[in-house]
């Protein structure tokens, strides 16, 4: 608590030192492998007509897993889901919204989506949730911040916190919607 005559000092983060480490870093783990792919095409495309269309497949590969890793497809989306409830994905479920934040140095990261449901698939899980003596009813805000639902007020969750695997699994559905959502979190 500062008193009367005493300033608090701020430091702003470009003045930290160890900034300027994590940004060269960071900017080596970039570059070099964007630099060597290129060099190795540049290479390859001066090879021989073979050698350039594999030099177009291996920047193709390359890109495909990059933009894998940001953007990753429904199949995720599904095991996830298998993971997090421990029930098989439902067979009408459609995965309308979605997030996934990249790995981080440990590998933990965080994922979350919405699946509409047939309403025959909606009142299984529901009973499956409801029969469970763990649930809750949690307000919608509280289930994942960057997926938007519109329209509910409610839920009703199963979570669980595993401190050995370093996990916080929650899902559910929506009370007045067909609709099931998971949300995971490692750390």
């Amino acid at each position: 608590m500062a008193g009367a005559g005493v300033e608090l000092l701020t430091v702003p983060m470009l003045e930290h030192p160890d900034v300027y480490i994590y940004i060269a870093l960071l900017g080596l783990a970039v570059i070099v492998p964007f630099a060597s792919m290129g060099y190795i095409s540049y290479w390859l495309w001066g090879k021989g007509r073979f050698w350039k269309v594999v030099s177009i497949a291996f920047f193709g590969f390359v890109t495909y897993i990059v933009y894998g890793a940001f953007y990753p497809s429904d199949s995720f989306y599904v095991e996830e889901f298998e993971h997090v409830s421990g029930i098989g994905f439902p067979k009408s479920g459609v995965v309308t919204q979605r997030y996934a934040s990249y790995p981080d140095i440990h590998g933990d990261y965080t994922s979350c989506a919405l699946i509409e449901l047939s309403s025959e698939d909606y009142n299984l899980l529901r009973q499956k949730l409801l029969s469970d003596t763990k649930q809750k009813r949690v307000p919608i805000s509280t289930i994942c911040s960057p997926v938007s639902i519109k329209g509910a007020q409610s839920a009703i969750e199963l979570t669980v916190q595993d401190g050995e695997s370093g996990e916080y699994r929650n899902w559910g559905v929506l009370e007045n919607s067909p609709v099931a959502y998971f949300s995971f979190r490692s750390y």
